[in-house]
């Protein structure tokens, strides 16, 4: 639902917008929609939506921030501050801030094309904490990457779904071998990033993709399975792309 209204609210901003195109060709408007800064909205608006849509994330929030510092600059009220000095240390803070959430994570992935294998010998919490999620709704794992390539995989494991997200770094999601017994729901934001997911042959994927500025592929290939279960994935991606297998 909350996808839904956001995808109504960034619709009407585009018919908006070519009202105004329109009014200024033929009814002699002067309705200057370039004004200064005009460009960071393709910055703070992908990040409203992605908070409205998932929550606030340490991502989109400091999107947000970024795109806000942005636009302040460019409309002068930033005296006496370069921005860009300023932009440099909050990559830093932000990468520092990064570290310390996914340190704390129960289930964070391995570094630098590492792949982790979830099983029940060493991730029987997380297979008890699924069990409930699945029932309740809760306890969504998150696996991030942050200028670093990503690769997590559930050969063997049971999958009850995640929330899958990338900034300048790629994330691949292999859940070839993984065992799916129901419907899962499948979260994924890329924004400066790739994002990819392969699937089992034998379930069925619906893809409901939302992309500013970027791309969501399905290059899947597989006729549908009655009675199968049903991957649910909801793409949305700001200057990247989301490609599933």
């Amino acid at each position: 639902m909350k996808k839904q209204v956001s995808n109504y609210i960034f619709g009407l901003v585009l018919i908006i917008i070519g009202i105004i195109f329109a009014g200024n060709s033929f009814l002699g408007w002067d309705i200057d929609i370039f004004f200064k800064g005009w460009w960071t909205l393709f910055i703070i608006i992908p990040a409203l939506i992605s908070i409205f849509e998932e929550g606030p994330r340490t991502l989109n929030i400091f999107a947000l921030i970024i795109g806000i510092l942005f636009f302040l600059d460019a409309q002068h009220f930033m005296r006496g501050i370069d921005f860009f000095d300023l932009a440099f240390p909050l990559i830093f803070i932000y990468l520092g801030i990064r570290l310390i959430v996914r340190s704390g994570r129960k289930n964070t992935n391995k570094n630098a094309n590492t792949n982790t294998n979830y099983n029940t010998n060493n991730n029987a919490n997380y297979h008890d904490a699924h069990t409930n999620q699945s029932q309740s709704g809760t306890d969504i794992p998150n696996f991030d990457a942050v200028f670093s390539d990503e690769h997590v995989n559930f050969n063997g494991n049971p999958f009850y779904g995640a929330n899958v997200s990338s900034s300048f770094a790629s994330n691949t999601l292999h859940l070839d071998g993984a065992i799916i017994n129901g419907d899962v729901t499948i979260r994924c934001n890329a924004s400066f990033g790739a994002i990819k997911i392969c699937c089992p042959a034998n379930v069925n994927v619906t893809v409901s993709p939302s992309s500013f500025f970027g791309g969501v592929s399905n290059k899947r290939n597989v006729p549908y399975i009655d009675g199968a279960p049903t991957i649910h994935i909801d793409a949305s991606c700001a200057f990247g792309g989301i490609e599933i297998y």
